[in-house]
Protein backbone atom coordinates (compact mmCIF):
# COMPACT_ATOMS: atom_id res chain seq x y z
CA UNK A 1 0.00 0.00 0.00
CA UNK A 2 1.65 3.36 -0.97
CA UNK A 3 1.24 6.31 1.43
CA UNK A 4 -1.42 9.18 0.39
CA UNK A 5 1.61 11.84 1.16
CA UNK A 6 5.26 11.58 2.03
CA UNK A 7 6.07 14.40 4.79
CA UNK A 8 9.71 15.07 5.29
CA UNK A 9 11.48 16.29 8.71
CA UNK A 10 14.89 17.05 10.08
CA UNK A 11 14.74 16.84 13.60
CA UNK A 12 17.54 18.03 15.74
CA UNK A 13 17.89 18.06 19.91
CA UNK A 14 19.91 19.40 22.23
CA UNK A 15 19.99 17.75 26.64
CA UNK A 16 21.28 19.19 29.62
CA UNK A 17 20.74 17.82 32.86
CA UNK A 18 22.82 18.33 35.95
CA UNK A 19 22.38 16.95 39.91
CA UNK A 20 22.85 20.87 41.90
CA UNK A 21 22.09 19.38 45.04
CA UNK A 22 22.23 15.33 46.03
CA UNK A 23 18.46 15.41 45.50
CA UNK A 24 17.41 18.50 43.22
CA UNK A 25 18.00 17.68 39.33
CA UNK A 26 17.79 20.62 37.08
CA UNK A 27 17.44 20.49 32.84
CA UNK A 28 16.91 22.24 29.88
CA UNK A 29 15.84 20.54 26.66
CA UNK A 30 15.53 22.16 23.04
CA UNK A 31 13.78 20.36 20.01
CA UNK A 32 14.23 22.07 16.66
CA UNK A 33 12.97 20.81 13.50
CA UNK A 34 11.99 22.00 9.92
CA UNK A 35 9.71 19.90 7.77
CA UNK A 36 7.89 20.08 4.23
CA UNK A 37 3.94 18.95 3.94
CA UNK A 38 2.96 18.40 0.10
CA UNK A 39 -0.43 19.34 0.19
CA UNK A 40 -1.82 19.07 -3.42
CA UNK A 41 0.46 19.90 -5.91
CA UNK A 42 2.23 22.33 -3.64
CA UNK A 43 4.04 21.75 -0.61
CA UNK A 44 4.22 23.95 2.72
CA UNK A 45 7.74 24.41 4.59
CA UNK A 46 7.49 24.46 8.43
CA UNK A 47 9.72 25.25 11.16
CA UNK A 48 9.31 24.24 14.70
CA UNK A 49 11.29 25.33 18.58
CA UNK A 50 10.34 23.96 21.22
CA UNK A 51 12.24 24.37 24.42
CA UNK A 52 11.58 23.11 27.54
CA UNK A 53 13.17 23.27 31.49
CA UNK A 54 12.41 20.64 34.05
CA UNK A 55 13.60 19.65 37.13
CA UNK A 56 13.39 16.59 40.10
CA UNK A 57 13.31 17.00 43.48
CA UNK A 58 13.42 13.54 45.46
CA UNK A 59 13.45 13.00 48.89
CA UNK A 60 12.76 9.25 51.09
CA UNK A 61 8.95 10.26 51.13
CA UNK A 62 8.41 12.59 48.76
CA UNK A 63 8.96 13.15 44.74
CA UNK A 64 8.15 15.73 42.54
CA UNK A 65 8.90 16.45 38.65
CA UNK A 66 7.91 19.78 36.78
CA UNK A 67 8.15 20.71 33.12
CA UNK A 68 6.97 23.67 30.76
CA UNK A 69 7.93 24.04 27.47
CA UNK A 70 6.94 26.80 24.86
CA UNK A 71 6.28 25.65 20.99
CA UNK A 72 6.66 27.84 18.33
CA UNK A 73 5.68 27.28 14.63
CA UNK A 74 6.64 28.94 11.52
CA UNK A 75 4.85 28.31 8.34
CA UNK A 76 5.70 29.78 5.26
CA UNK A 77 3.36 30.66 2.62
CA UNK A 78 2.26 28.65 -0.81
CA UNK A 79 -0.53 28.81 -3.28
CA UNK A 80 -3.23 27.41 -0.69
CA UNK A 81 -2.39 29.57 2.18
CA UNK A 82 -0.64 32.55 0.98
CA UNK A 83 0.26 34.55 3.64
CA UNK A 84 2.75 33.10 6.58
CA UNK A 85 2.05 32.51 10.18
CA UNK A 86 3.03 31.41 13.57
CA UNK A 87 1.35 29.63 16.30
CA UNK A 88 2.14 29.37 19.68
CA UNK A 89 1.62 27.16 22.73
CA UNK A 90 2.57 26.59 26.20
CA UNK A 91 2.23 23.50 28.48
CA UNK A 92 2.99 22.79 32.40
CA UNK A 93 2.96 19.33 33.81
CA UNK A 94 3.51 19.52 37.37
CA UNK A 95 3.33 15.26 38.81
CA UNK A 96 4.16 15.09 42.87
CA UNK A 97 4.31 11.88 44.88
CA UNK A 98 4.22 11.40 48.55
Amino acid sequence: MKPERIEKYNLRNIHFEGTLFSRFTLGVNFVYTTGNIPAGNTSTDVEAYLPEVFFTLNSSKFQMFSSYAHKKTDVTANILYPVNFSSYGDGLYLSGNY
